[in-house]
């Protein structure tokens, strides 16, 4: 794992193969600043996966991860989570008491993953997500959290 210090076309190919609906380069470009954690999972040289956090105080939400389809069902996505979980747990000696992030509803293989790593539901957001296909109705967020031990 390492930290990844800007948006790079690599990125943006995993993040347009791996989501439905992508952010776009705007908003990954917001994500490099003094109160994110973006990390990358390389094999060998080749970037296969990314997280990006929002670390606030004592909080920590995890906004993206994401890995590329052809890497996809081999452990990289429970890698990335470990490594995430690490930092919320002992960053240098100062744990963070709080993990969240949203999923879209539909995403069954995201929530498997969550649900995995002991996050929990604790609530829902109707309509959060734009549809991924123009024309349907907005898609529900799940709230999950993740106790901190």
């Amino acid at each position: 794992m390492q930290p990844l210090h800007g948006l790079t076309p690599d990125i943006m190919a995993i993040e347009r193969d791996a989501h439905r609906v992508p952010w776009p380069a705007s908003v990954f470009g917001n994500s490099f600043g003094p109160r994110y954690r973006v990390m990358g999972l390389f094999v060998g040289d080749v970037l296969v996966g990314f997280t990006v956090a929002h670390v606030l105080h004592d909080e920590v939400m995890l906004m993206n991860i994401a890995v590329s389809p052809k890497y996809q069902g081999k452990g990289y996505g429970q890698l990335l989570m470990d490594d995430l979980i690490q930092f919320v747990s002992d960053e240098n000696g100062h744990q963070k008491d709080k993990l969240f992030l949203e999923v879209r509803e539909h995403n069954e293989a995201a929530i498997r993953l969550y649900l995995r790593n002991q996050f929990e539901e604790i609530g829902r957001r109707p309509g959060y997500y734009p549809p991924v296909t123009p024309g349907d109705e907005r898609e529900t967020a799940i709230v999950m959290h993740r106790p901190i031990k």
